[in-house]
């Protein structure tokens, strides 16, 4: 598949296997979700997020967005240098922020398949 760079950022990652360390059960997060901070690599930069939970399954709301995330990769929660826990990356969303919209075109119109070789 080929289109623009943006269209690789996601917003929205699903987690499954969650391992919580939180003071409080994860059950008990607020509706509004908890603020924290989230790598996605183990190499990569922290990045803002918040952790939601949507009837006992956890979701992350990337503040920022970010490229390349994938299911089967590790997300990592943090508060400064505390590990909060992690999960395995179920599905990621695309960030519909960063999706080109020149002359009345979605993202839909600018994905388009390689041509086999």
């Amino acid at each position: 598949m080929v289109g623009p760079r943006d269209c690789l950022r996601s917003s929205r990652i699903w987690l499954r296997r969650l391992n919580w360390l939180g003071n409080q059960p994860f059950s008990q997060i607020p509706e509004k979700g908890l603020e924290l901070n989230v790598k996605i690599r183990s190499t990569g930069a922290q990045l803002r997020a918040t952790l939601r939970n949507n009837d006992g399954t956890a979701f992350v709301q990337l503040h920022d967005g970010e490229e390349g995330v994938s299911p089967g990769q590790a997300c990592v929660f943090y508060d400064g240098t505390r590990v909060m826990g992690g999960a395995w990356i179920a599905r990621a969303e695309p960030d519909k922020r960063f999706m080109p919209d020149d002359a009345g075109h979605g993202a839909e119109d600018f994905l388009t398949a390689a041509p086999a070789s």
